[in-house]
Order: C-alpha cells, then structure tokens, then sequence
C-alpha cells in the first residue's frame, strides 16, 4: 500500500503509515490529535466472514479485562464507517523473531522468558488462554521489557469463536493435545511458552515443517532435540524447565504459569551478568535441527 492510499483518517485519530497487514485487517500508526501521543491502530476488514465483527468485538472485551506492564494496552475500541477498530499503545522496538537472531546475554533472554510469562500468568487470572503465542506475537521494547501482542484468537469465559477447522492458532506451536481435538487450555498455552523459549535460544521453531501436514505429525509425534545437545553454557534447570514445558501429556506440565513465572525468577537469580549461549555444530549425519521419536505412551 502507497501513502496516497492510506486513509487519512481513523475516527478522530490522522493515519500516518501503514504498520502492517493480518488475517483480519490492517495496522496503522496514527496521532491522537486531542493530546498528540502516537498510536497503532488494528482496523477489521469485514469481508464475508460473518462472525469477523463479532471476534473482533471479542478480543476489544478481553483485552480490555487485561492491565498489566508485559502486555499491550488498549485504550480505546471504534467503528469508522462501519469498520470497528481497536486503538493500542504503540510500541517502538521490534517483534521477537526478529529481536533473538541477534546476540544477547542469557540474563537478556531469560529476563525475555520471564517477561512473556508474566504476561500469560496475568491473563490466565482473569480467564483469559492466548491460543496464538508465537514470536511475531511478542513486542521486544527498546528499553529491554518485552510486550505481549495480539489477542484476536484469545478465549475467554465460554465463548469460542473460532477459524474454520478444528485448532486455531499457528501450528508449529500448537500443543499437540489441541493439535488432536482436545480443548485448548491453560496447559496449552504453557506448551506455547515452552517452545517460544526453546525458539528464542535456537533460533529456529523444531517442529516447523515444509506443510501444515508436515508440522502437525512433527508436534504429535516427535520430540525436539535436547537443549543441552543444541547450546554449550546451558544450565541444565533452565533445560529441564522448557522441555517440562514441551512435555506431550499436558499434566507433566508445570502447574500453572504462575509457577512457570517463580521458576524462572529463581533461574534469573544465579545467572552470571556475562554469561552467553553458543550454538554446537549439529552431527554430520544429521539434519540442522534434528528431532528424535517421542516415547510410547503406551
């Protein structure tokens, strides 16, 4: 899209560019006139999905139950010619996949961990499951924080609009149990956190396949291969503590992302300042991300 194609306009807000695209619409930085604050703004394209006004509706309801500094703010919800519009803090910095492919310190990444989690612990109290975590879904801040984005496929209370098909959300981090027509759950979402953790460190998602097809048998029924056998510095709690996470039966899990969030505030503790990760050379006569079977659940 070209400037001269932006709409000039969004409610009382003046555009000034075009952020981004998604699935349900588009997202555009604009300028609150009254106060002159910058914004982003997520405008629906209704389309013919009948139920896309009602989701969109849904995820200005959730996020409006959600405060708390790890995730994005609402400020306000709109219709502009018949279009509903969210309004969010804008956030400077840059998304999380883009954020890990360059060197940070473990305590950098931890701290990145803790951030997300605290995010997700917050949302879980108010009964809201995410569904859709994933780096692009998570905004690394220029002063270090991390934000997390993006509630449009979030459940909350009873209600359940879904996309066609019988999962939401991006399917290489899925948890399988979903993935194999259960009910997403707070499990599920711990599951998510576990493999953005293991993606953050490795740089690249192990059960991503070339197709959906591909992906889904991938996460059903491979296992990634061992943190300790990908990085050198690796301190085995945080490994124990992600393939925990990663764990295919969700009760061997941990709890509650509460918990999730004390454990990793403990590992934050005993790490060194200086202390980097480095990646090991895969086996010769393997693939670059190797995965081995999962183990019979029979």
């Amino acid at each position: 899209m070209n400037s001269a194609a932006l709409p000039a306009q969004i409610g009382k807000y003046w555009v000034k560019k075009l952020l981004g695209t998604g699935g349900m619409g588009r997202v555009f930085l604009a300028v609150d006139p009254d106060i002159g604050r910058e914004v982003a703004i997520k405008l629906v394209t209704l389309g013919s999905d009948p139920q896309a006004s009602e989701r969109f509706l849904r995820e200005a309801q959730t996020m409006g139950r959600l405060n708390h500094p790890n995730i994005v703010t609402l400020l306000e919800f709109g219709v502009d010619q018949q279009s509903p519009f969210l309004v969010l803090e804008f956030l400077a910095g840059e998304d999380l996949s883009q954020w890990m492919l360059r060197p940070h310190t473990l305590r950098e990444q931890v701290q990145a961990m803790l951030d997300v989690a605290q995010a997700i612990a917050a949302a879980h109290k108010v009964g809201v499951l995410h569904r859709d975590l994933k780096p692009e879904n998570v905004r690394a801040l220029d002063d270090g924080r991390c934000k997390l984005l993006d509630f449009g496929i979030a459940q909350s209370g009873a209600g359940q609009l879904t996309a066609s098909g019988y999962f939401v959300g991006t399917p290489e981090f899925v948890a399988p149990e979903v993935m194999t027509g259960s009910a997403h759950s707070a499990a599920a979402d711990i599951y998510a956190l576990g493999l953005l953790f293991y993606t953050m460190l490795c740089g690249s998602n192990p059960f991503r396949g070339d197709n959906v097809q591909a992906t889904v048998a991938r996460v059903v029924q491979l296992e990634p291969t061992p943190l300790s056998k990908r990085l050198t510095g690796m301190p085995p709690q945080l490994s124990a503590l992600i393939h925990r996470c990663l764990a295919k039966q969700p009760e061997l899990r941990p709890e509650s992302a509460d918990s999730l969030v004390q454990a990793l505030t403990a590992l934050l503790a005993q790490i060194h300042p200086d202390a980097r990760l480095a990646e090991l050379p895969p086996p010769s006569n393997t693939a670059p991300f190797p995965t081995t079977p999962a183990p019979s659940r029979t």
